[in-house]
């Protein structure tokens, strides 16, 4: 049972990870399209 809630815990703190991941990877685009458009 507590191999279960380890791989569990670890399953949620790897999709937070990719979650925080995916919403750097998001403002990083947005905020380099408007510098790269102000820019050119």
């Amino acid at each position: 049972m507590e191999k279960v809630n380890f791989s569990m815990r670890m399953i949620c703190s790897l999709a937070t990870v990719m979650k925080v991941a995916a919403v750097c990877l998001f403002v990083g685009f947005m905020v380099g399209s408007v510098f790269i458009a102000t820019v050119i």
